[in-house]
């Protein structure tokens, strides 16, 4: 399980989050070769990327990237937050509103609040057999 910095302009101590597209999915494409090589036939990568509602196609052009490598087994999303009012829980014996996760709220009148991220299971052959009740 990897989650490479996303080039969204974070302050990083020892790297540049704020590469120009090409050069950061060039970067990408770099390290995904290298740890290609590192894995076995039954191997997995599973790959943690996300992006800004200003930059939506940031997570999906790293798994553009890493198909040049691997092979695209499962897509997992992360969802970070979600909200369950107490008439929508009902069956599950909520009393009361539910909250769960977090977020950073957006004070947008184009977008909505941004509350998941990808995980992409990236395999050599895309048959990797998986331990599905594993934990860890």
């Amino acid at each position: 399980m990897t989650s490479p910095p996303y080039n969204l302009g974070v302050s990083y101590r020892s790297y540049r989050d704020a590469l120009p597209t090409k050069e950061y999915l060039e970067w990408t494409d770099q390290w995904i070769a290298a740890a290609t090589r590192t894995l076995t036939l039954r191997g997995s990568l599973f790959l943690n990327v996300g992006s800004t509602p200003t930059r939506p196609w940031t997570a999906l052009d790293v798994a553009q990237t890493a198909r040049q490598h691997l092979k695209l087994q499962n897509i997992i999303h992360w969802v970070k937050s979600i909200a369950i009012d107490r008439g929508g829980g009902a069956r599950a014996a909520l009393d009361r509103d539910l909250a769960v996760g977090h977020y950073k709220p957006i004070n947008s009148d184009r977008f909505v609040n941004d509350c998941h991220e990808f995980v992409f299971h990236l395999t050599p052959e895309g048959r990797t057999p998986l331990d599905r009740k594993a934990i860890g």
